[in-house]
């Protein structure tokens, strides 16, 4: 399979259906006073969505530096020959 180029661009992704149906969950549990309150202040329809963003960030976080690791052990021995 060749690698992507990073001129070319495909089509937009959609969400994945799992994040769709995490939002729509926790969304659907929002307490009764939340949902009271988004008249006064919209930003609490978005503070679920937030959360799901911020999980989803941390845990790239900390697959990075775990691949990035992996990646500097298999190149070592190529390096110390």
């Amino acid at each position: 399979m060749p690698t992507p180029s990073i001129v070319e661009r495909g089509p937009l992704e959609v969400l994945p259906k799992e994040t769709f149906e995490n939002f729509i969950y926790w969304t659907r549990r929002m307490s009764r006073g939340d949902i009271a309150s988004i008249i006064t202040n919209p930003v609490v329809m978005t503070f679920r969505m937030a959360q799901l963003i911020y999980a989803e960030w941390l845990t790239v976080c900390r697959y990075v530096p775990t691949r990035l690791e992996q990646i500097e052990w298999e190149l070592q021995p190529l390096t110390s020959a």
